[in-house]
């Protein structure tokens, strides 16, 4: 079953979103872009507005993790689970991110259709789930146009902005990309953190409108982003060197 859904999602058309993380009012205080919303319910609406206007009923969505906040109060967790997957279009795929706590049926129970808990490896129309160090090491690897994409919860790398947090998860992520010679790390988590590596590539909503992007929207976005960085390095390689005296 997984392997025939995701050989119709993985696609350029697949829409990639991470780390809407509904119901998280540290996350809405933390984060200037979230502010600017005036109220978190304000935030939350826009958030399933702008998601039901690009997606429709029979597209593919994949979340990089932290659909929503890992409330203390496990009732409420779930229930938030279950609102808000069931205001949103498409056809969910979910790779556990760290405040993605509720059991695995609860996920299906309320209409994800994919749960990614450990790391998965598809190719072709094979698919094989490899083990995670821990409950939050999932990820999905697999090509989409020549490129081979590791899609993660949490970026391989994350330079001085490294919160210092799920370091072992962070390493096996780094071991598997370079195991399967991936190109490109696509993630969540960071929201506002800036990933000062070539290779990641952040989906937070902080970073595509507060909306899902299509795949290859996002990869024309990285290859714009590569250019302009050439450019930069270039154009400080040419800059002339102010003569002594």
């Amino acid at each position: 079953m997984y392997s025939e859904f995701l050989r119709n999602a993985i696609t350029q058309r697949l829409f990639v979103i991470s780390d809407p993380q509904f119901g998280s009012q540290r996350v809405f205080d933390w984060v200037p872009q979230r502010r600017a919303f005036g109220h978190i319910d304000h935030l939350h609406k826009a958030l399933v507005d702008n998601w039901n206007a690009v997606v429709g009923a029979d597209d593919y969505v994949l979340c990089l993790g932290d659909f929503t906040q890992n409330l203390k109060d496990r009732h409420a967790s779930m229930t938030l689970v279950e609102k808000y997957t069931g205001l949103l279009n498409g056809r969910k795929l979910l790779i556990r991110g760290n405040h993605d706590a509720e059991v695995t049926p609860w996920y299906y129970d309320c209409g994800w259709n994919c749960l990614i808990e450990y790391p998965l490896v598809f190719e072709g129309n094979s698919m094989r789930w490899l083990p995670s160090p821990t409950r939050y090491g999932g990820c999905l690897i697999c090509e989409v146009n020549g490129r081979r994409i590791l899609f993660s919860h949490f970026a391989i790398h994350e330079g001085e902005h490294d919160d210092r947090r799920y370091l072992v998860e962070k390493a096996h992520l780094r071991k598997l990309f370079k195991q399967y010679d991936c190109d490109l790390n696509v993630h969540g988590h960071t929201h506002i953190r800036t990933v000062d590596h070539p290779r990641c590539l952040s989906a937070c909503v902080e970073t595509t409108g507060f909306k899902p992007l299509r795949l290859g929207d996002l990869l024309r976005r990285y290859t714009e982003e590569c250019h302009r960085a050439c450019d930069d390095d270039r154009a400080i390689d040419t800059e002339p060197v102010a003569e002594a005296g």
